[in-house]
């Protein structure tokens, strides 16, 4: 039974695990079509270690063990001990399944439901004890020893949440690190980019220095002396620089990994080899690093990292105490003022400040106490604001005010982008009453891991619209008093409708400010590109340049999240497939390097996003010969394919022109799952190519999933929701003016031939055989073709929600939502990529 009673802190939760269970199912399937991909392993890994986080702090015994049991074999694949099998995978697939009823059953009863999970855990423990696992461990163990390894130790911290906020952080940095290297490669004279590096080691070498993790600092140390170098002059930027930094970037990404959560322990390793070269560009010798934290004291910088510390939790109990004024029964406040004070008293302790460590650990030994005593905080709020006064003159002391004030001068002023850090930080974290935040309630309610960041302006937009919405619900309230009070009814009916159009005014006005925060630059997957094609074109020795338009074009975040893996994809085929070596492209006459462009732009109520390169193109004729090859398609039906239909055969499944496999393509996976993909966000992608000149994809992405405009059209008496985005024009015709091809139904509008079909004959329904003189007709446009549905009746277009169908009715074929109309009915939405797909298959 969970200690916590808050059903809304139990719908955060559930919430966050179903976001955590929707991303590991896909990449176990992912995983299990390429093993040998670690990065899927650990994103499964995070994803699963933070279920088991989330549901220990709220005391979800069951789920935390199961969660806690999973993640043991998944670690057990990360370390190699295990080899990943069909009879593991299901294992995994079965403890997602009965996570899921977990979450099932505690959102519908708000407890955990006592199901009977011996017969998991054992199978889980198991596979862990096979002998081929064993035999693994042995080898490593045996392995271990001999290159006499030393053992593991463990880190500093002072709690699960201090750890997951250091490897957020962390791995935040690692990220742009990537990014500002790249950058710098291209303008190895930008000192903002060399300062803006510098301090992200920097941080690193802080932050790790804080929880005693020896690598890690020693690396990040070396690295800021380099970096410090250049900021001096004494280096130049080379190209050789910028490839030992992100060597250097790559082994802290492994150092991270390295990291035991569960324990927070790290296995000690050898880092002479990246430590040497570093050496060669620094020129001194790296002194060997003692435990000695008092040594860590006299270190200018990381006096620095302590102030900037003790600055951020001061804020932080500042604002906590004024909270707890208003309120001082505001649990989560209070444990956020504990964990302030805990951070204090650590980062005390690794500076060596004894006297202020153990004066801190009095204060946290007094909350704890009071809170677990559910003793009234209203009775120690001065006491406490006196407590703080007098940590921070101890501080001031300590530190020597003239140093401080030196080092205050030097360290650039960033302390506004920490907060927002701190903020996002925080507002990640689960449960809230755990929190270290010491934030407004509005953002308590904001505890989703999938978290948007908010423009103030668009907040204000969104308060001022909830105002005028009250005023029209008063105003609604008035006239029904009117009403029963009243005779003159015309008068009455004249406010209602007056009342109603500016409902409809604020309601559209809230629509589209909402939309407008669901919004998010597509920059967020575009800044992933540039390492990508940098690694890519060292791997496929070509020179490519990489050139990104559009990068402050809009999404929607659920959008966002899911084009990434696509992109990756289709950049791989380009650089791989696409680009001519340098050789190759000197014979021809063509620049080298070669060039990928990704660009993205608004169309209408879609996003566009085209991804081209200036390579050898797509040939239909050897697209054609490699499908007949491979059996996709016979002789007969290739030579009835025109060019455009013949460059689409990339995307049948299994289809691939590389003659042998890399480690950047040629699997013969992906295209096909690069479209399903993309039609699963209700979005399209289409390849255009001139042989000898480049191909480019095009991907159609709609601006939202949640509301649409739609056609309402009736078929076997049935009314259906046609995306109006996929019609592109509405027709009646002339049943004199048919004419059959191959004995389908067509017809030539605007000097083009339509084919045509009856919508009902796709959805299986009841054909319509009533005399008709003229047809209705919808153009569906996807991409560059087109499809003529014939429908009963064409009524009115209107604007609708979407809502999903589930799980039980998502596979219908062509249906891909439904919405409820004012009168209560319910409609199903046609999916029009899947209604054009079932056509082709008919015609």
């Amino acid at each position: 039974m969970s200690d916590y009673n808050d059903p809304e802190i139990f719908a955060e939760f559930v919430v966050e695990a179903r976001e955590h269970l929707d991303s590991i199912e896909p990449r176990l399937l992912d995983l299990e079509k390429d093993p040998e991909d670690k990065s899927l392993l650990d994103e499964i890994f995070r994803s699963i270690h933070s279920l088991k986080g989330a549901s220990g702090f709220l005391g979800l015994n069951k789920i935390n063990t199961l969660a806690h049991r999973g993640e043991n074999v998944l670690d057990e694949l990360r370390k190699g001990k295990l080899q990943l099998t069909p009879e593991i995978m299901d294992l995994i697939l079965e403890t997602t399944d009965v996570l899921r009823t977990f979450l099932d059953e505690l959102e519908a009863r708000g407890t955990e439901p006592d199901l009977d999970i011996e017969g998991l855990l054992q199978r889980l423990d198991e596979v862990r004890a096979t002998p081929i696992c064993k035999e693994l461990e042995d080898k490593s163990r045996d392995k271990s020893a001999a290159t006499s390894s030393p053992g593991s130790y463990k880190l500093t911290v002072f709690g699960p949440e201090h750890l997951l906020d250091f490897l957020e952080e962390a791995e935040e940095t690692v990220s742009q690190l990537n990014g500002h290297l790249i950058q710098l490669e291209q303008n190895p004279q930008d000192e903002e980019l060399i300062n803006d590096i510098f301090r992200s080691f920097h941080n690193l070498k802080g932050n790790s220095g804080l929880i005693g993790y020896q690598e890690l600092n020693k690396l990040t140390h070396i690295a800021e002396s380099l970096l410090n170098r250049v900021r001096n002059k004494e280096l130049e930027v080379s190209s050789g620089l910028i490839d030992l930094l992100l060597k250097s970037v790559d082994v802290i990404s492994e150092l991270l990994d390295n990291i035991d959560r569960e324990n927070s322990t790290v296995i000690q390793k050898d880092m002479s080899f990246i430590l040497t070269e570093l050496e060669q560009f620094t020129g001194e010798r790296i002194v060997k690093e003692t435990s000695s934290t008092a040594e860590s004291s006299e270190d200018e910088e990381d006096r620095e990292v302590y102030l900037n510390t003790v600055e951020q939790q001061f804020k932080n109990i500042d604002f906590g105490l004024q909270s707890l004024r208003e309120d001082s029964k505001k649990r989560d406040i209070i444990d956020g003022l504990y964990r302030s004070f805990l951070t204090i008293q650590n980062a005390s302790t690794y500076m060596n400040l004894k006297e202020i460590s153990a004066y801190a650990e009095r204060i946290v030994k007094l909350i704890d106490d009071a809170r677990n005593k559910d003793v009234d905080f209203a009775l120690m709020l001065d006491l406490l604001g006196q407590e703080k006064a007098i940590l921070a003159e101890m501080i001031d002391k300590a530190l020597d005010r003239e140093e401080k004030e030196k080092i205050e001068k030097q360290v650039v002023k960033v302390e506004d982008k920490k907060d927002k850090e701190l903020e996002r930080r925080e507002s990640k974290s689960i449960p809230k009453t755990n929190s270290g935040a010491l934030k407004q309630e509005v953002e308590k309610k904001s505890e989703v891991i999938s978290t948007i960041r908010v423009d103030h302006n668009k907040l204000d937009q969104l308060m001022n619209l909830i105002g005028e919405l009250i005023i029209n619900r008063n105003r609604f309230a008035q006239i029904a008093r009117e009403l029963e009070e009243t005779e003159n009814i015309p008068e009455v009916v004249l406010k209602l409708n007056e009342s109603v159009d500016a409902m409809a005014r604020v309601s559209d006005a809230l629509q589209d400010t909402i939309m407008q925060v669901r919004m998010v630059p597509v920059r967020s997957v575009f800044s992933r590109f540039p390492r990508l094609v940098r690694d890519l074109s060292r791997k496929s020795n070509k020179p490519v340049e990489l050139i990104t338009e559009g990068e402050e074009t809009e999404l929607d975040k659920s959008v966002i999240e899911l084009i990434g893996d696509p992109l990756v994809h289709i950049l791989r085929n380009s650089v791989d497939h696409g680009l001519e070596s340098e050789e190759e492209r000197k014979a021809l006459g063509k620049p080298v390097p070669g060039k990928v462009w990704v660009r993205a732009y608004h169309k209408g109520n879609f996003v566009v996003i085209e991804v081209e390169d200036d390579g050898r193109g797509i040939d239909p004729e050897k697209i054609k010969q490699k499908a007949i090859e491979k059996g996709l398609l016979s002789v007969e039906e290739a030579e009835t394919l025109d060019e455009q239909q013949a460059r689409e055969l990339i995307f049948l499944p299994g289809f691939s022109t590389a003659e042998k496999v890399t480690d950047v393509s040629g699997r013969g996976v992906g295209m096909d799952v690069v479209r399903n993909n993309i039609r699963a966000l209700k979005g399209s992608v289409s390849v255009t190519s001139e042989v000898g000149k480049g191909t480019k994809f095009v991907i159609n992405l709609p601006l939202t999933l949640a509301i649409i405009d739609a056609l309402m059209v009736k078929v076997s008496g049935e009314t259906f929701a046609l995306p109006l985005d996929a019609v592109a024009e509405t027709t009646k015709i002339s049943v004199k003016h048919l004419s059959e091809i191959n004995k389908r139904k067509a017809i030539t509008l605007r000097g083009e031939v339509l084919a045509l079909i009856e919508l009902a004959n796709i959805l299986k329904l009841p054909p319509n055989n009533s005399q008709r003189d003229f047809l209705p007709v919808v153009v569906l446009q996807i991409g560059e073709k087109k499809l003529g549905l014939i429908v009963d009746v064409l009524l009115e277009r209107q604007e609708i929600v979407i809502k999903s169908l589930g799980e039980y009715l998502g596979d219908i074929p062509a249906i891909s939502g439904a919405t409820i109309m004012g009168d209560g009915n319910v409609i199903l939405i046609l999916d029009p990529n899947e209604i054009y797909a079932l056509a082709s298959q008919k015609l």
